[in-house]
């Protein structure tokens, strides 16, 4: 523990009693594996209309334990295209992602397992966007 002062002092002098010194939570980089695993999300479709790639990596919120004002780990971001991940944003998620009815904490999980592998996670996509084109022709 780290103390300001070490010797108590009198009362009413300028040298205060020794308190401990809160550390400072400090965001801590992220690391290489993520990096290339958000590089092979945004080389995805967009999970949404299925533009290809779709360029950017969308954070899920839902169900992760970040804090206010925090992005979630990598392993919970799927696909989005600009315009759908700002339409995320504008109209929140709950609303984004059940519009669309997808689960998007299980679609970012299994492109977490498939890590590594940008051919794999494209397929994964696809089968989510035809099972979602299939859904809307019933």
């Amino acid at each position: 523990m780290t103390h300001r002062c070490d010797m108590p002092a009198p009362r009413g002098t300028l040298f205060k009693q020794p308190r401990e010194i809160k550390r400072v939570w400090r965001r801590q980089p992220r690391a290489p594996r993520d990096a290339e695993h958000l590089e092979a999300i945004r080389q995805c479709p967009c999970v949404a209309c299925g533009q290809d790639p779709a360029g950017e990596a969308a954070h899920v919120r839902m169900g992760s334990h970040a804090g206010m004002g925090r992005k979630p780990e990598a392993k919970l971001t799927v696909p989005l295209c600009h315009a759908h991940h700002m339409e995320q944003h504008s109209v929140g998620e709950l609303t984004f992602w059940t519009a669309l009815e997808l689960a998007p904490t299980v679609i970012a999980e299994r492109l977490w397992r498939a890590q590594g592998n940008v051919e794999m996670m494209r397929a994964m996509v696809m089968v989510v966007l035809g099972e979602r084109m299939a859904g809307g022709e019933k």
